[in-house]
């Protein structure tokens, strides 16, 4: 260093209030966007408890469908004909059901019967499934 020159100093280092304010930003940032992730990870996980509630109640229907069918397998083609229109609850009463089956039986042919079953969820009345069946006398 020589006499009389002026001694320049370099700061890298910007005026502290700007430092505040960019580290104000920065974490206005930082909440917004772990805001939008937490909001989308809610979004899916509710929609993820729709579809498996959802998905509870069809596999009951179903079981549900099944049993009826088992147990209808067990009766003549006669007593099947006496039961046309027939609803069967999966509850004891139908104020304490989730599901119906509507059974329609018909003579079909000589000695056949047709057999329709019609699930239905009785929150909504949707039907949910339809299965037929022809069955030859016994």
């Amino acid at each position: 260093m020589t006499r009389g020159q002026p001694v320049a100093t370099v700061s890298t280092n910007q005026p502290p209030d700007r430092q505040a304010g960019n580290l104000l930003i920065e974490v206005a940032l930082a909440m917004v966007l772990l805001g939008v992730g937490l909001t989308a990870v809610a979004g899916v996980l509710g929609s993820s408890l729709t579809a498996s509630s959802q998905s509870k109640q069809l596999n009951h229907g179903a079981r549900f469908l099944e049993a009826v069918l088992s147990s209808l397998d067990e009766q003549s083609n006669d007593a099947l004909l006496a039961m046309n229109g027939n609803v069967f609850f999966d509850r004891p009463t139908a104020a304490e059901s989730a599901h119906r089956v509507d059974l329609a039986a018909t003579r079909s042919g000589v000695d056949g019967v047709d057999i329709v079953l019609v699930l239905r969820r009785l929150a909504t009345g949707d039907e949910i499934a339809r299965v037929g069946t022809y069955r030859t006398s016994r």
